[in-house]
């Protein structure tokens, strides 16, 4: 079955010169038959004199590699600046906790907008109705440990899912 990858790449007017790249890792993409092609696609992105914002929404596969150790969190942004580079700048999101604002790069001479991944996520979710399409009363497909578990239930009761 054929996946199509969204992605959003911000260009200069004109000559379409790509500014930044912004990626929402898929299962695919991270650990399925198209991760060496992603991979690939990654390493191009931070060859180029573009910058790249990776959004790790997925509990399981390979993560982004940086120098230092990851804190134990399931979620993460990386933001890699063209001009800061090899530095990463990282974004570990607990599971329960509210998704941040993120700043966006531009052109040197323009200042980071900032994206609300929590707002974007929200919007999507309501846009695509997942809550008609996803059965909240299975367990996920990869499992949470106890603690997650009970978060996530508590959360899904509010909100009548369960």
């Amino acid at each position: 079955e054929e996946e199509s990858q969204t992605f959003i790449e911000v260009m200069t007017p004109g000559d379409h010169k790509l500014v930044t790249a912004i990626e929402v890792l898929s299962p695919s993409n991270k650990r399925g038959p198209g991760a060496s092609d992603y991979f690939k696609k990654r390493q191009e992105y931070l060859a180029s004199s573009a910058h790249y914002l990776e959004i790790d929404f997925l509990r399981i596969g390979e993560q982004f590699r940086v120098r230092s150790t990851l804190p134990s969190t399931p979620y993460f942004v990386f933001l890699s600046r063209a001009d800061q580079r090899p530095r990463v700048e990282v974004w570990p999101i607990a599971m329960e906790a509210r998704l941040p604002i993120v700043p966006v790069p531009l052109l040197p001479e323009d200042a980071d907008v900032s994206l609300d991944l929590q707002l974007a996520v929200d919007a999507v979710h309501d846009v695509f109705g997942y809550d008609a399409v996803v059965n909240y009363r299975k367990p996920p497909t990869v499992p949470l440990d106890s603690a997650q578990s009970q978060w996530a239930d508590d959360r899904l009761k509010q909100s009548g899912a369960r």
